[in-house]
């Protein structure tokens, strides 16, 4: 008997040890409370066949039990090994850097015909695919190989543009594999989300567990959030006057402070409203949501969904996506251009859904709401609970308050929980929006769009500028409306809030980045691109420097690190 409890419980730890510790913990403590051994293994073999089977390679690639200094010796690891692998590639690179360049004009700049270097581009195209075969073992997916490259005549069928092309892919790649900054950010990624996906598989991602995302990854992600902090205030910005900012200062400065990004989306959506009431424009807020079997668990019970079929919050979000593409798409045959916001978030238990804020023309509203309708229950569209929980479209009665005031909580929701007493599940806002960061942040989803309306980056830039600047009337115009929040106003100026991007009257303006000791412009540190840096903007033939100082970071108490560009 002893020996058979022994080896039950070796079989038991075999089960558990490649689960994160949290887990192992809850399976734990559910086979203590069964009441016969039978139905506890049962229970845990099916728990930890549940998350085995909604992993593409189970339990192998990154451990999930792994923690930050694994995932750093794992990269190291990573990145040493491919280049082992890749020792023909500085030799390989050398001999396609004519084909490969960036000349100004043209294509390429080597004099020899393309089908010379069609040996060399075979021999780094199968070098591509064992590496790419190699990182997929780790997790880390890469692309596969468009217009595969394996003789003479395939080379034949493809234009000069498109081989080049697929060189510089391979070159680029190759050069990332061979990183450990890179490999570092992608198994980072890589394995945030196949922790996450183990949480939801285990059904602990929902209100009675761990509402929007899991502990795990709440707790994984304050702690990055407080690695990053030590580094912005150990790390100083310097310009060329010896004027110092801790990193952490020039931070609170911008968007990526809460504060200042919840602020500038509600001047951006007040102004949209205002522009629409002076249009005669109507309001509609529009929610639609996934199929059923995006949805891990219920709602009401938090019991698992039967109908679920291993779907993660970004398989939701792209779906979403997707569904607003035709949308737009049948917008467009009907001549239908509404202006608004759209704000992804997730329900309890992280399956994302839309609210829409639209504004279009009166005797465009129905037909508007029609083909929203349309789309969104095209899939599945005869489910139980589809009719009444897959789409909602509420007409905003400007007698009961403004548009934006109704967006307004949606958007505290999603970025501070400022302002509100509680969430929709009866949650704290303030933890609630830490755990729809992690959620935003794991899976990678954009929360905010704006439908309509000109360059936030032209908005932002001259906002930099001061009213002692001398500038063209119109100009000055459009930076006095920016300068005071005139959201409104600065798109009429700018051209309208349906003005294409290059007709627009003022645009970003960019510059190369050039080399101090050969003159040369920069390439992006793997070779992808020249890199270019937002000096200011452009005016008909008139350039405005918005970012006049030259900037270099260093770490406090030692020398300068890395030029940081301007500022």
């Amino acid at each position: 008997m002893r020996v058979a409890q022994r080896e039950n419980e070796q079989w038991v730890e075999e089960q558990l040890k490649p689960l994160p510790f949290e887990l192992q913990r809850k399976f734990r403590a559910e086979y203590n409370k069964s009441q016969t051994m039978y139905s506890a293994n049962t229970q845990l073999r099916q728990s930890v066949d549940t998350i085995r089977k909604v992993m593409p390679q189970g339990f192998a690639g990154i451990p999930l039990d792994y923690g930050e200094d694994d995932l750093r010796s794992m990269a190291k690891d990573c990145s040493e090994h491919c280049h082992q692998r890749a020792k023909k590639f500085p030799y390989l690179k050398q001999r396609l850097i004519p084909l490969t360049a960036f000349p100004v004009n043209g294509f390429s700049s080597s004099s020899k015909p393309v089908n010379e270097y069609v040996n060399d581009i075979v021999m780094l195209r199968n070098l591509y695919v064992g590496l790419k075969g190699y990182a997929e073992s780790k997790d880390v997916a890469l692309p596969n190989v468009a217009n595969p490259i394996g003789s003479e005549k395939a080379i034949g069928s493809m234009s000069e543009e498109a081989i080049i092309k697929h060189a510089r892919f391979l070159l680029t790649t190759i050069a990332k594999l061979k990183d450990y900054s890179w490999w570092l950010r992608q198994l980072r990624k890589a394995h945030n989300r196949k922790v996450e996906k183990a949480c939801h598989a285990a059904n602990i991602v929902n209100k009675y567990w761990g509402i929007y995302a899991s502990d795990i990854s709440v707790n994984r992600r304050a702690g990055q959030i407080a690695r990053n902090q030590k580094m912005l205030e150990e790390h100083e910005a310097v310009n060329e006057s010896g004027d110092r900012f801790t990193l952490a200062e020039l931070s609170d400065k911008n968007v990526s402070n809460p504060v200042n990004r919840r602020n500038e989306l509600m001047v951006r959506i007040r102004g949209t409203e205002d522009f629409a009431k002076q249009e005669g424009l109507v309001g509609v807020f529009l929610t639609i949501t996934c199929p059923l079997k995006y949805h891990r668990s219920f709602s009401k019970s938090g019991e698992p969904n039967p109908k679920w079929e291993g779907f993660t919050p970004k398989d939701g979000q792209d779906y979403l996506n997707i569904l607003w593409q035709r949308i737009r798409a049948a917008f467009q045959r009907e001549q239908i251009y509404p202006l608004g916001i759209r704000v992804a978030e997730p329900q309890h238990d992280g399956t994302p859904h839309w609210h829409l804020l639209l504004f279009t023309e009166a005797n465009q509203v129905d037909e508007m709401i029609s083909i929203c309708r349309d789309y969104a229950m095209r899939e599945d569209g005869n489910e139980p609970g589809a009719e009444k929980y897959r789409f909602d479209a509420k007409l905003i009665d400007a007698k009961k308050g403004s548009a934006t005031g109704y967006i307004a909580k949606y958007i505290c929701k999603n970025i501070d929980g400022s302002n509100l007493e509680s969430g929709i599940y009866g949650e704290d806002p303030i933890e609630a929006a830490q755990r729809v960061e992690t959620w935003r942040s794991v899976w990678g989803i954009r929360q905010f769009e704006f439908i309509g309306g000109c360059s936030v980056t032209t908005w932002r830039e001259l906002r930099r500028l001061s009213k002692e600047s001398e500038l063209p009337e119109e100009v000055e115009a459009i930076r006095h409306a920016a300068d005071e929040s005139d959201w409104c106003k600065f798109n009429q100026l700018m051209g309208g809030f349906f003005c294409k991007r290059k007709e627009q009257t003022l645009r970003p303006h960019y510059s190369f980045k050039f080399d101090a000791s050969t003159g040369e412009v920069k390439e992006s540190k793997y070779g992808d691109s020249f890199i270019e840096r937002l000096v200011g903007l452009k005016y008909k033939a008139q350039t405005f420097i918005t970012r006049l100082h030259q900037w270099s970071v260093e770490k406090i108490g030692t020398a300068r690190v890395a030029p940081l560009g301007v500022l």
